[in-house]
């Protein structure tokens, strides 16, 4: 098992940085979540640059790469709070035609899920609905849905379908399923990483810049504690995501169900921990909604609740040890 990204893999992760710091700048994501017009052109840079069919296979026009490179750019995304059914798209592409153009904006959902949720609600048009016998085509149009005020995250438009999900079209079978679920929790817990690293990122900064009785507030013992402990939360997640990507390309190096499930809980718990460090460390400025501290936690917030419980995760996790 390889942790070392190659030159290739740098580039991607490099590409998508670069598209991220021209559409995504702070300033832009707290207008965004504001309800300003300040609309960024990521989805359509993204379909332009072929990452939603990095799954996807060559037979289906996509990139045919791994899990490896769909989690680099995941992470990526998650550091700069991407808007948008964009990892659902990732994992989508793999067995949904439309998405690899951007006709279609798709978004994955879990039938046995009570309420029925659905991300991104005001701009997915088409739903992958999971259950165990399989994968099901369903469009929203065909969907009586409520929009939840406020949502958790402003960035993420929330509804509840409250007579849950159709039957639908048939797409995929059981395996499928399986296969397409591992798969968005990987890219979920991809994403707290990157919100991990983003909250340190800026913790730090502004602790450089803050000064208090003439010298900058990073200075002070307790402050230094804190954002070490960041720094190792953020790398321990690190290492478990790239592990558990790397496991579903190589699925003969051990079990793909465990290592999802441990990546969730070390990816999840830091970006949740890591983003409240992020704003106490900002003191009173980080509660305000001038500061862009509090989108970090918020999108945690949703990652912890829509990749499943992390009581459900720590169960698969005790169930293959020993």
């Amino acid at each position: 098992m390889d942790f070392e990204l190659t030159d290739e893999q740098r580039a991607l992760a490099d590409g998508i940085r670069a598209l991220c710091n021209d559409t995504l700048d702070p300033a832009t994501l707290v207008a965004l979540a504001d309800g300003k017009p300040a609309a960024p052109r990521l989805w359509d840079d993204l379909v332009a640059m072929g990452v939603l069919g990095l799954v996807a296979s060559e037979e289906r026009g996509g990139l045919g790469l791994g899990w490896s490179e769909a989690a680099l750019v995941a992470e990526v995304l998650g550091e700069y709070l991407a808007p948008g059914p964009i990892l659902d798209a990732i994992v989508s592409a793999a067995v949904l035609d439309g998405v690899l153009d951007g006709s279609i904006r798709p978004a994955l959902v879990d039938r046995s899920a009570a309420p029925a949720v659905l991300c991104h609600s005001r701009v997915v048009d088409q739903l992958v609905v999971v259950d165990q016998d399989g994968l099901w085509q369903v469009a929203t149009s065909d969907v009586s849905l409520e929009e939840v005020e406020p949502a958790t995250d402003p960035l993420t438009p929330v509804a509840v379908a409250a007579s849950g999900w159709p039957q639908g079209t048939r797409i995929g079978d059981a395996a499928d399923a399986r296969a397409v679920w591992r798969g968005a929790d990987l890219l979920r817990a991809a994403s707290a990483v990157g919100i991990a690293e983003a909250a340190t990122k800026r913790a730090v900064a502004f602790s450089l810049e803050r000064q208090q009785f003439g010298r900058p507030v990073g200075s002070f013992q307790a402050l230094k504690h804190m954002m070490a402990d960041m720094a190792v939360r953020t790398e321990l997640a690190r290492a478990s995501v790239y592990a558990a990507a790397v496991t579903l390309d190589q699925p003969e190096v051990g079990s793909a169900e465990r290592a999802v499930a441990g990546a969730r809980l070390v990816a999840v718990e830091a970006a949740l921990r890591n983003s409240e460090a992020n704003i106490q460390i900002h003191g009173g400025m980080g509660y305000t909604w001038e500061v862009d501290a509090h989108l970090f936690l918020k999108r945690a917030l949703v990652l912890d609740a829509t990749s499943g419980s992390a009581s459900d995760a720590a169960e698969v996790v005790a169930s293959h040890l020993g």
